[in-house]
């Protein structure tokens, strides 16, 4: 998430008495799925991604037991299981709570480039820099 969305929300949150008890996930509502995610990477990369679906446990141990496959695709084999995992967090509380304060979590696609120039930009910052 972009810091000035989280930021934002933590302190208009923070001052609003409902607020108290209460758990947020500043989070995108409306997230990209992996697949999404991958298509705005291969547009700003101006490559073709090439999709083949396989069973999660065979492309772990393809990309686990083909030397330099991991360190190629910059993806460890365990990554595979997060990267699966359907995964949601309910961001009710934070979007009605929101709601008025201007504060609103922008869509992936608006600040992709942003974090993609910065990456290509600071090579010596690796992915680090996007924790």
């Amino acid at each position: 998430m972009p810091r000035d969305y989280v930021i934002g929300a933590m302190d208009v949150l923070s001052v609003k008495e409902e607020a108290v008890g209460r758990t947020y996930a500043l989070t995108d509502p409306n997230p990209p799925t992996t697949g999404e995610v991958v298509d705005i990477l291969a547009e700003y990369l101006h490559r073709k991604p090439i999709k083949v679906p396989l069973p999660l446990g065979l492309t772990r141990a393809v990309i686990a037991h083909t030397p330099g496959l991991e360190k190629a695709l910059g993806l460890p084999a365990e990554a595979l299981d997060y990267l699966a995992a359907k995964t949601t967090y309910s961001t009710t509380n934070a979007v009605a709570d929101l709601e008025g304060s201007g504060v609103a979590c922008p869509p992936f696609a608006s600040y992709a480039t942003r974090l993609l120039d910065y990456m290509a930009a600071h090579p010596e910052h690796g992915s680090a820099a996007m924790t």
